[in-house]
C-alpha cells in the first residue's frame, strides 16, 4: 500500500497546478484573490471574454493549425530519412556526432544568428521563416535512429534481396515499425509550434499571421498591463494558458496509445 500512497500523492502534485489553471481561469476577480477555494464559486467567463474579445481569434488558430501541420509533417519526414541514412551507413558515424554535439547548444543562443539568416533570405514575415528552423531536430534524428537500430537487420536484408530500393525499406518497412517514434516526434513538434513564442513572436510581427501563442500573449501584456480594478490579469493569464493547453491534450490523448505499443508488428520467421 505504501508505493500506491507514495504514487497517489505525486499524481496529486503534479496535476493540482494544472486543476488550478482551469478553477483559476474560471474565477472572478474577488474570488482568485480571496482565500484559496478548490472548486470556483461562482463560475465565471468573465476572463475569457475579456481576454478574446475584439481579437481574430480564428484566424490565430488557422495560422497555428496550418504552421504547426507543415511542421510537424515536414520535421518528421527529415528526421525519418535522416535516423535511416545515419542508422544504416556506418561511414556517416562522423556527421551523426555533429548532429548530437548541437543539441548540447542552447536554442537562444542560435536565435539571433537564425534571424539574421532569415532575413538575409527575405524571409522575415512570412509562415515559411516560423517553419524552416524547425526542419533540423537533432533530438528527432536521434530517437529515430535508435529505432530504426532495434529493427532486426534481417528484415532490411530480406527487403533489399527482393529488390526493393532504400526509400521502399524506409517507407514501406521501417515507418510502419516505427509508429511510437513517428507519435513521439509529431507530439514535440507540434508542442513546440504551440508554444514557441519568442521565436514566433520575431518573425510574424504582421497582425494577421500571429500564431495562437503571440496573440494570446500580445493580449495577455495588454489587459494585464492595464489599470482597470475589474480585470483579473492572474485569470486572464490563467485562461491564456488554458486555451494553449487543451489542444496539447487533446493530441497527447490521441496518440498516447502509441507510446505503450511496440514498434514490431510482425515477426522473421527462421
Amino acid at each position: 500500500m505504501g508505493k500506491y500512497a507514495i504514487a497517489a500523492t505525486l499524481i496529486i502534485v503534479l496535476m493540482f497546478p494544472i486543476y488550478w489553471m482551469f478553477a483559476g481561469s474560471l474565477m472572478p476577480m474577488s474570488g482568485i484573490m480571496a482565500r484559496p477555494v478548490l472548486l470556483p464559486r461562482p463560475v465565471s467567463l468573465e476572463n475569457y471574454r475579456l481576454l478574446l474579445n475584439g481579437t481574430p481569434f480564428v484566424r490565430w488558430i488557422v495560422n497555428t493549425i496550418v504552421i504547426a501541420i507543415v511542421m510537424v509533417i515536414s520535421s518528421v519526414t527529415v528526421s525519418a530519412m535522416a535516423g535511416y541514412g545515419f542508422a544504416t551507413q556506418r561511414r556517416l558515424a562522423w556527421l551523426y556526432w555533429m548532429f548530437l554535439v548541437s543539441i548540447m547548444i542552447p536554442r537562444q543562443v542560435l536565435i539571433i544568428p537564425i534571424f539574421v539568416i532569415i532575413r538575409w533570405v527575405h524571409l522575415s514575415g512570412t509562415r515559411l521563416a516560423a517553419i524552416l528552423p524547425a526542419l533540423f531536430h537533432p533530438v528527432g534524428i536521434f530517437i529515430f535512429r535508435t529505432y530504426v537500430e532495434s529493427i532486426p537487420p534481417q528484415m532490411i536484408d530480406c527487403a533489399r534481396i527482393d529488390g526493393a530500393s532504400e526509400r521502399q525499406v524506409l517507407w514501406s518497412i521501417i515507418v510502419p515499425l516505427s509508429r511510437s517514434a513517428l507519435a513521439l516526434l509529431s507530439i514535440m513538434k507540434f508542442c513546440e509550434a504551440m508554444t514557441d513564442f519568442l521565436w514566433q513572436f520575431l518573425v510574424l510581427q504582421s497582425p494577421g499571421k500571429q500564431t495562437l501563442v503571440v496573440g494570446l500573449m500580445a493580449r495577455v501584456m495588454m489587459r494585464g498591463g492595464g489599470s482597470d480594478m475589474n480585470i483579473n490579469p492572474i485569470g486572464i493569464k490563467l485562461a491564456a494558458g488554458v486555451i494553449l493547453f487543451l489542444p496539447l491534450l487533446v493530441i497527447f490523448v490521441v496518440l498516447q496509445k502509441h507510446f505503450i505499443s511496440g514498434i514490431m508488428t510482425g515477426g522473421i520467421k527462421e
